[in-house]
């Protein structure tokens, strides 16, 4: 399980045993959010990007087991049975809006646009209006944000995000997870898969 968003990302792994959970085999890893050593803009700026970066990293360096083996799917031995081959796929994450759009690298609620979903704009959001509302491109966003995430590497200036604020209402930064196969690719439930609480 990972909690993050605004407040600061943790994990927290099980071991299960016989069908019950052994809370000897419990653990939770903390990771402390960075401040703003100063008030200017630039200072913001520069601990909101050391968030979002070291948040992703994190989710990175939790999910590489799986992401790889959803990939590249892994042997399974079965008692009196051939190996088998498991290929693992996410079926489902539990968080609330703003914790999701933190996890997808997308603009906070207070944007324009703040469905996760779709491109609905906020001024008609739970309208007739946003019937038509098309459904976010889950390749074309991921793949604006690994492009703006380099130039973001080159340059930090916030001007040049310009236009992936603009068209996507996302943030210069890739999210971890859109690298588990079924999420980020083939049936593509980056961001519909997701059961959201609260507001």
């Amino acid at each position: 399980m990972v909690r993050c968003a605004l407040h600061p990302p943790s994990a927290h792994a099980s071991r299960e045993h016989s069908g019950r959970r052994r809370s000897k085999g419990d653990c939770w890893i903390h990771v402390p959010l960075p401040r703003p050593v100063g008030q200017t803009e630039a200072d913001k700026l520069a601990a909101s990007d050391a968030r979002n970066s070291l948040l992703q990293r994190s989710l990175a360096v939790l999910t590489l087991c799986f992401a790889a083996a959803s990939r590249d799917g892994f042997d399974v031995a079965l008692k009196g049975q051939k190996t088998l081959l498991a290929v693992p796929r996410a079926l489902g994450l539990i968080v609330d809006q703003p914790q999701k759009r933190s996890l997808f690298c997308l603009m906070s609620n207070l944007c324009e646009v703040p469905c996760s979903l779709c491109d609905v704009h906020r001024d008609v959001a739970g309208m007739v209006a946003a019937a038509g509302a098309k459904k976010r491109n889950v390749t074309a966003l991921v793949e604006a944000q690994l492009a703006a995430s380099i130039v973001r590497g080159r340059d930090p200036r916030v001007s040049l995000r310009g236009p992936l604020r603009r068209e996507h209402i996302a943030l210069a930064f890739v999210p971890a997870l859109a690298a588990i196969h079924g999420l980020g690719t083939g049936d593509l439930k980056l961001y519909d898969i997701f059961y959201m609480f609260g507001s």
